[in-house]
Formats: structure tokens, sequence, C-alpha cells
């Protein structure tokens, strides 16, 4: 009101005493009685300054920005406005789209009367530009569109059995939910699938083949490293650059409201000053309360309850609870070796073939060289790089350029990953460098196929960055003991290292503090039973002289977890007997003060990085026989796996009967 009492004389100059000018120009405004011409003077002025008129209006404060906005608007004819034609063509087109829409009432309500603001509204006006963004968003997003076909469970099974091989457990949890989404006519509140296992072994390719099974559109959402919630919930309006949340982005992309949506990378998710990500999934995931979800961006309720939520991790671990409580978690191991041979020849060769253009008779390619390349990996990404180099020498000579047993070099000695990057990277180089001496006008008819042996591989990537372990090598000698570790890319072979110090108790390794604690376990459980293994008198205390160090190979990389427990105290008794334990043999399991032996996790993972590494002979805790189950039988056929319950069994195991309390012992050879 205090604005349209002013004359448009008084605004006028004041809209130009805003403006940044020289002397002469105010003097010559000031010196110009008419209103229009005053006008004329000061709109140059005004856009030689700042480009535009709308931007007088940013920066301002209140009062000023209401002078300028009541200028503007006076003389609307007199700025490079937005036509009214063009103006009216845009609401036109915005009332067509939500008419399109079929927005449900309530959402229907709030359109409307943002478009009435918008039709009010001056094109110059700043927030003309959010509500149109918005209006359109509610005008874009599919209110009432869904997909989907009728569920065929055998035809279902034979997609999942043709895309993936293997993954047993997980394609029998996932035709189950089918089949109860079909008997609910396609209308199923289920619960949250979370795959969860190393990379590679083909966790996003199964919620690929459920979207494909259903007929839904897919979307994929990377949560590694989000930090804010409002990356999840969305912006409020009244920030700049205020946009939706991932979810209603996803829907939005995705175009219909029943998509199958991934959330990948769901443990890796951050927290930070601006809220917890993992929070405001909580609502998301939840089936009985996502019917009403309410994006802060869309501030109107979108009924979730049709989209279904796959969530992929590669551990539970720092997952938080209450989230980790709205998932199924379905453990996806890591492949054993016979089924990355299988994936590798039946699946990933022929698909390589025909992306590069190939036919089967151009390539041999022999058993041992898949066998060869689908080793020391935990997951399947890393074998397509057999086609790779494969077929980048066969465009060129119809015949392969290299010999693969060679080839294998690059996996061993150049890479150490369950992904495929790190490989793609040292094989391209390999394929560059095959690439310019084929093209090379120098280079001879007969020195092709080209020739990558080991040396080739040398000259090319250079001295090998990792080395194979040598496990029989490391071990044997007393005072070493070989464990097995679970980590979030599968198993491993962790070797535990003891030797005698005059000073106190050392650990090192870079341990964590439930491992720490283990080690502490393991040798106060010795120093309770050293008598009955006749290394001290009665009475008397084993470090009463001597300290002990323990050490963990690998320094730089962190180790945490308690089944440790039985592989240290195995490495005491060798260290204080004398006695080397059997070189063949690995341990896993949990000790208590008692000398109980307790189960542990991540059994399979384990034992397939066992069988990796070249040992036959498993220490495992007997709670622990139910899960064996899952291992491959051919796997097992190959492996002896000694079932204890206490640690008297576990020494009389480890060391043959030299070292032993009187106790018995269950030896299992597993011929399946």
């Amino acid at each position: 009101k205090a604005f349209d009492s002013i004359s448009n004389t008084q605004l006028i100059d004041l809209c130009a005493a805003f403006v940044s000018t020289s002397f002469e120009e105010k003097l010559e405004i000031l010196q110009t009685v008419d209103l229009c011409s005053r006008l004329k003077k000061v709109i140059p002025l005004a856009q030689r300054y700042i480009g535009n008129p709308l931007a007088l209006v940013s920066g301002r404060k209140p009062v000023e920005r209401g002078v300028v906005m009541k200028i503007l608007d006076n003389r609307h004819a007199h700025l490079p406005a937005h036509s009214e034609s063009n103006e009216s063509k845009d609401i036109t087109e915005l009332k067509e789209k939500l008419k399109n829409a079929n927005l449900p009432p309530h959402a229907e309500k709030i359109a409307t009367r943002e478009l009435a603001r918008l039709q009010k509204m001056s094109y110059y006006n700043p927030e003309h530009a959010l509500i149109r963004n918005y209006i359109e968003l509610i005008a874009d997003l599919p209110w009432s569109v869904s997909s989907s076909k009728e569920v065929d469970v055998s035809q279902a099974k034979e997609e999942l059995d043709r895309d993936h091989y293997g993954l047993f457990k997980l394609k029998r949890r996932v035709i189950e939910y089918l089949a109860v989404s079909k008997l609910n006519n396609n209308n199923l509140r289920g619960p949250i699938l979370c795959f969860v296992g190393p990379p590679g072994v083909g966790k996003t390719s199964v919620g690929r083949s459920v979207a494909s099974i259903l007929g839904r559109q897919f979307q994929r959402i990377s949560l590694g490293g989000i930090a804010n919630q409002s990356d999840i919930r969305g912006h409020r309006r009244t920030y700049i650059g205020s946009m939706p949340g991932r979810i209603i982005q996803a829907i939005k992309m995705a175009g219909t409201n029943n998509p199958v949506i991934l959330l990948d990378e769901i443990d890796k998710l951050g927290r930070g000053v601006h809220g917890i990500p993992a929070a405001a999934l909580l609502e998301v995931l939840d089936p009985e309360q996502n019917c009403n979800f309410v994006d802060h961006y869309l501030n109107i309720p979108f009924d979730l309850s049709q989209t279904i939520f796959i969530a992929t991790a590669n551990t539970t671990s720092t997952i938080p609870s209450p989230l980790l409580d709205r998932l199924e978690v379905i453990k996806v191991s890591g492949y054993a070796q016979e089924e990355k041979f299988q994936i590798a020849k039946n699946y990933l060769l022929p698909k390589q073939i025909n992306m590069h253009g190939l036919k089967s008779k151009m390539l041999i390619v022999p058993d041992n060289t898949i066998n060869l390349l689908s080793r020391y990996t935990s997951g399947i990404k890393k074998l397509p790089l057999l086609s790779s180099i494969l077929f980048a020498s066969s465009i060129s000579s119809l015949r392969p350029l290299l010999t693969f047993p060679h080839v294998c070099i690059a996996v061993k000695g150049y890479t150490k990953e369950a992904g495929v990057r790190a490989i793609e990277r040292k094989l391209a180089a390999v394929c560059r460098a095959v690439a310019v001496k084929i093209v090379d006008p120098k280079t001879k008819e007969s020195d092709i196929p080209v020739l990558i042996d080991a040396e080739k591989v040398v000259e090319i990537l250079g001295g090998s960055v990792y080395l194979e372990e040598d496990i029989q090598n490391r071990t044997g000698v007393a005072g070493v003991a070989v464990g097995l570790a679970y980590t979030s890319v599968g198993g491993a072979v962790l070797i535990v290292e003891a030797t005698l110090l005059p000073s106190p108790a050392v650990l090192t390794g870079l341990l964590g503090d439930v491992m720490r604690e283990s080690a502490q376990l393991a040798l106060n459980w010795l120093r309770s039973v050293a008598h009955k293994y006749a290394l001290v008198e009665p009475g008397q205390d084993l470090l009463k002289h001597n300290g002990v160090h323990i050490h963990f190979p690998a320094g730089a990389v962190s180790k945490e977890g308690p089944s440790a427990g039985v592989t240290i105290a195995v490495a005491l008794i060798s260290l204080f007997t004398g006695l080397p334990v059997d070189t063949s043999m690995a341990f896993t399991g949990e000790i208590t003060l008692q000398g109980i032996v307790l189960p542990v996790g991540g059994l399979r993972e384990k034992i397939l990085a066992a069988q990796r590494a070249g040992l036959t002979k498993i220490v495992l805790p007997k709670k622990s026989i139910n899960y064996v189950d899952e291992i491959p039988k051919d796997i097992l056929n190959s492996l002896e796996l000694i079932y204890v319950s206490r640690m008297s069994e576990v020494v009389e195991a480890a060391f043959s009967g030299q070292v032993s309390e009187t106790s018995s012992i269950e030896t299992v050879k597993c011929k399946l």
C-alpha cells in the first residue's frame, strides 16, 4: 500500500538512484522533464549495468525490491518482456498437462492453486520460474500410470537361470516373491529384499531381471557417499537450487508409479551435519508408511506402496539397525572356481562374441584358458576381460592374437580387486600396444598374431605389482598358523605369526578392538591351561620370563572380528612347544576363556578362500556344520573338514596328536 501511494515520477527517480552510473548521465536524467522520456533513459542504464531488468530485484532490500517490481509492472510495455501470446501459450500447455496427468484430488487442488498464482505473476518475478518448474513436476509424475504383465513363474525360473548361473538361494527367494505377488494380483506390500555379497556376483543384474519378469520399469539409485538427507527427501522450495529427492526423481524418470527401484550400495550411506540419509529411508522402505511419502520439494503425499524396492550391499555391519530391521537380507556368496568357469564359458564368452560382431568359428578358447582366467576373484566382473582381449585381436586377423596362459599374468600380477576396473585398464594397455603394432606399416604379416608372453606383458605393464602368496613357504615353522577371514569382497586367508620377547605382550597388524580382545583371550586361555600341555609346572605363569609378540601381516590392512581366536591360540601353542602346524590346515572360530569354540559367520567364503589357497584341511566350529550345505559338493569332496567344539580338540588336530589333552576329536571326510 505504501508503494501505491508513491507517484510514478518518484519511482523512476528511485530506480535511477539504484543504478551506478556517471554523474553526467544522472544529471541528464534529472534534466529530463517528460516522464516517458525519463523512463526511456533509465531503462538502458539499468540494462547496461546488469544486463537484465530482472536482476534489479536480486540482492535488494524488501523495500527496494518492491519499488523495482512496481516500476517493472507499470512500464511492462517498455521492457523486452515475454510476449503475452507466449505467456498464454505456456499457461495453456500447463493446463493441458495437468488435465492429462489424472491427478488425485489433493494434488489437483495444489496444482490449481499454484497455476492461479502463476497466471497473476509477472514473468520477471523471480518466483515465476520456480512455480512453473513445480507445476511441471506435478504434471510429469505418474500419479495413476502403472505397468505390469502377467507373471509366469515357470518362465521366470527359466529367465533367471538363463541370465544367472548359480545363486540358487537368491533365485529361490525371488521366485517365492513373484509367486506371492501373482496370487495378490501384483498388489503386494511385501518385504524389502536386500542382496548382500561381494562385488561382481550379480546382485544388480538380478534386480534388472526382476523388473523384466514383472514387466516394470527399472531405476537404479546409487546411495554411496550420500551424506545429506535432502538427497532422499528433497530440498524445500524456499532454498535456491532446490530440487526433488532421488526417490521422486526416479519415479519421474520411470514414468510409472510401480517401477522396480534398486537402492545400490545401501551400506555406504554417509552422515553429516545435514541429517542422516539412512533415517530418511526409514519411511521410504516401510510398507506401512510409504503409501503417503512426502517429498520436501513436492510437499504432496505420493503413494510408493506399489513400488518394488531392492537394496544391495557388500556388508550389513555398516547399515543402521532400524534400517536393517526393514530389510530381508539375502546373503550372496562369491562364486567357486567351477561356477566362474561355467559363467565365463556359457554366459560371458557368447555375449562378448555377439557384442564384437564375431562368430564362434573365429575363436579358439580352450577350457584351461578360461579356468586360469577365472581364478583369483570372488565375483565375475573380471571375467569379461577374456573376451575383450581375444576379440580385439580376432577382429584384425580372424584368429587369436594372444596366447592366453600368459594373459593370466595380468590378473595375478597386476590387479588385486573384486571388480573389473583395474584389470580393464591393464588389459586396455595391452590391447593398445597390440593395436599399435598391427596398424604400424612396418609390421610384417609374419609378425601377426602378436605373441603376448610374460616378457611382453612386463614390457607393456612393467614389473608385477602383486605377487601370489605362497602359503606353504610362509608356514611350517613354529609360531605360525593360518586363519580364515571374511570381508565385504569375499573370503581371505589370514596368517598369524608369534614370537617370544623379553618385553610384555605386543599386538601389531592394524587390529580392531574385537580382534585385540580375541588375542588377549587366546593368550590368557593358554596361560590358564599351560600346565595341562606340560608347558609349565603347575602354579607357574607361562609369561613369567618371556613376553609374546603377535603379528598379523599386511599391516596397512585393517583387521577386525572374533573368528581369529582359535588361530591365535594355535599359533601360541606352536610357539611354546616348538612344533610347527600342519601346512595344509586352516582354522576359524571364536574362543572363550573356558576353551569353548563358538560358531562364526562367512563360512562359505572362508572355505572357498582356503580352497583357492591350496589348503586341504579346515578346522571349524561344530555348530557351524549346518552352513556347509551352501558349499558346492565338488569343493567339499576335495577338502577335509574337522569339526571341533573345544580347544583341546583343535590342538590335537593341529599337531597330529603330538600335543594333546584328554579329549575326543571328530574328523569328517566329506564324500558327497
